[in-house]
């Protein structure tokens, strides 16, 4: 299975393969400096030994927020939740292109979805961000080159010229927004802005920049990840296994994910690579026994909670205390006396993950029929959802382990 990799490492020239290890060696190098004080910590994870423990035994609590479906207001995969004051917001930017705001008890106040041209409609829904402070609601539309904002109730404000093919934004602070693009976005903004991390002002203009492009990532599907951490805003670069704190303007390391003898043995952001080899390169690592991908990430005060892909693309959710240096792995999702879910986002020290309703009844039912114990609280939830649900948010307490 490393045939592959082998080989390949050998067809690149050495000066190749001496100037990547250059640049991100003393990108690494500058970053780190310039916030040496911030620790680098260390996560080793053994794919594959899931926890011996039930996952109940790691949690104070679990409490479930079946999602209200009115009619013709059904949603598909939840990609993003934003808790906010007495609300949650979801963004389902597959199925219904749209932006839901729930109660805290589950019930639909309104649903955002304006697809058109004009004013306040979007082509897109490529993501969405909260600004807190001045109470904005912001979509971002790489389609036609604009952030378009709202009220927290959904009312359209205005929107703002953002030149840059960009797939996820986030709120830096009160004036600035942090992008994540997946492509040279030179020629459309006219400057210099090769690079897959932009912090932009409220009017769209860069303000700095951070990871140049190397576009071999993102063609061969692996894309990055940007979240709210506890603190400051976390990202991940594609088949990375460093995620960065992102704070004045700047990618600082925080947390190096060590997988051991499964760890991907080679960096792949080389740009020689051909399409015969891209195909080649993804078959030969769908099917090896690398770890890789992280994903799903997010952060409470004591805890971070990710994701990554193992053997035949299949994830596994890892959970790392920072007290105590432990992680744990755990499947992505499941039954455990009360469902579990994969967290999708943190606040305060509860994580929240979703589950479709078709798949929390699958869960159910295959626990019951292994004679797994399931309690009569989520028998009763199952029984109450249909197939067609929208999802349940699970609301997860760690303790200390």
């Amino acid at each position: 299975m490393k045939t592959f990799f082998q080989n390949f490492l050998k067809r690149c020239s050495l000066n190749i393969q001496i100037a990547l290890v250059t640049f991100w060696g003393g990108l690494f190098f500058a970053i780190s400096c310039s916030e040496s004080h911030i620790h680098l910590s260390s996560i080793q994870i053994q794919p594959g030994k899931l926890n011996a423990h039930p996952v109940l035994s790691c949690m104070d609590s679990v409490s479930y927020i079946p999602l209200e479906t009115p009619a013709k207001k059904i949603m598909g995969e939840i990609t993003k939740i934003i808790p906010f004051r007495d609300r949650y917001y979801l963004i389902d930017g597959r199925t219904s292109q749209s932006v839901f705001c729930y109660s805290r008890n589950g019930k639909l106040l309104f649903q955002l979805r304006n697809i058109g041209k004009g004013p306040g409609e979007y082509g897109m829904l490529a993501d969405f961000t909260l600004d807190k402070e001045r109470g904005y609601l912001e979509i971002l539309d790489p389609s036609q080159q604009k952030m378009i904002r709202y009220s927290p109730e959904g009312q359209y404000i205005s929107e703002v010229f953002c030149p840059y093919d960009a797939v996820e934004i986030a709120k830096a602070d009160t004036a600035e927004y942090v992008l994540y693009t997946t492509i040279d976005n030179t020629r459309q903004a006219g400057e210099s802005l090769a690079f897959n991390l932009l912090w932009v002002d409220t009017q769209g203009k860069v303000l700095a920049k951070a990871f140049p492009y190397l576009g071999v990532i993102h063609e061969l599907g692996f894309w990055g990840r940007l979240v709210k951490g506890e603190e400051y805003l976390l990202f991940n670069y594609g088949l990375s296994n460093t995620i960065y704190q992102l704070k004045n303007r700047q990618a600082v390391p925080l947390y190096q994910v060590d997988f051991g003898k499964s760890t991907f043995p080679f960096d792949a952001r080389n740009k020689t690579l051909s399409v015969d080899e891209m195909e080649r390169f993804v078959m030969e690592l769908y099917e090896s026994d690398y770890a890789y991908g992280l994903y799903l990430f997010a952060e409470t005060n004591r805890y971070l909670s990710f994701c990554y892909r193992y053997k035949n693309r299949s994830g596994q959710w890892a959970l790392y205390a920072k007290a105590s240096q432990k992680a744990y792995n755990f499947p992505i999702e499941g039954v455990d006396n009360e469902l579990f879910a994969a967290p999708i986002a943190a606040e305060g020290d509860a994580f929240i993950g979703a589950v479709a309703s078709h798949r929390l009844k699958q869960l159910v039912a295959d626990a019951e029929k292994k004679g797994l114990p399931v309690s009569q609280r989520l028998k009763r939830l199952a029984q109450n959802r249909s197939d067609f649900d929208n999802p349940v948010l699970v609301r997860m307490y760690i303790h200390n382990f």
